[in-house]
């Protein structure tokens, strides 16, 4: 099952590198809701706008008086016509608060939890449609973890409002090995990924809301050792929690 998902997942990501393309575009709105889009061509003609249109080689030229508004497309953001905007460019930060449901352990014995999940992050837009970063998250599944991620984001559209592809890869920290751990008790955290899939919601503000369905592993070492002066009593499990994933985050 893992490696049908990490197939799947790559396939996915492969197909969405292959067809994203840098594209930046102005935006006329003419009388009666029309739009026109392209590239506004700098002059000095004050009573008329050159605008070479989006997949042409052709230029037309649109007196002043006809254009209710224009909306000038920035390296640094990306507009739907109504405004709402995303960032596109430079360093953003995240905080999102998730759902987690699947089987959880006590030694040699499963049951079913659910669980929240708090994860701040913060990173990159090395692309419009490509960011990097890394994150830590707050996670409860028989005790209190803290994964420690990077992480990457793929947008499959160029629009404001779009689907992405995330994964995750880090390594947790048992929160009571640091805090509170009892001698005999030596568990553990290991590695941690989540593959997910996401759409992003453009906003008027200067951030941005995403909600996201992914499946979260993390390995975890049950190691308890009972010592006495007479005897020695040792038991291991090596455990790799899965979880079904529902996030709702927001992005500044």
């Amino acid at each position: 099952m893992i490696r049908g998902l990490c197939t799947c997942f790559c396939l996915l990501l492969g197909l969405a590198l292959l067809g994203q393309k840098q594209v930046f575009m102005d935006r006329i709105i003419l009388p009666g809701g029309n739009l026109l889009e392209g590239s506004i061509i700098d002059t000095v003609d004050a009573e008329f706008v050159y605008l070479s249109l989006l997949g042409s080689d052709s230029t037309i030229r649109i007196p002043v008086g006809l254009i209710e508004k224009i909306e000038v497309d920035s390296k640094g953001k990306r507009m739907l016509v109504n405004g709402r905007t995303i960032p596109a460019s430079g360093w953003y930060g995240g905080v999102s608060l998730g759902f987690l449901s699947g089987q959880s352990y006590v030694l040699y014995s499963e049951t079913k939890r659910e669980s929240v999940s708090l994860d701040l992050e913060a990173g990159y837009y090395v692309r419009p449609w490509l960011t990097v970063g890394a994150g830590v998250a707050i996670d409860y599944y028989d005790e209190w973890i803290l994964p420690v991620y990077v992480q990457s984001r793929v947008f499959l559209t160029r629009w404001a409002n779009s689907p992405y592809l995330r994964l995750q890869v880090g390594k947790g920290i048992a929160v009571e090995r640091v805090v509170d751990r009892a001698d005999y008790d030596k568990s553990s955290a290991g590695w941690m990924w989540q593959p997910g899939l996401g759409f992003r919601m453009a906003s008027r503000r200067n951030s941005n809301l995403s909600a996201e369905v992914g499946y979260k592993f993390q390995r975890f070492t049950a190691d308890y050792q009972y010592l006495n002066d007479w005897w020695a009593w040792r038991e291991v499990e090596r455990i790799t929690y899965k979880r079904f994933v529902v996030r709702i985050g927001l992005t500044f």
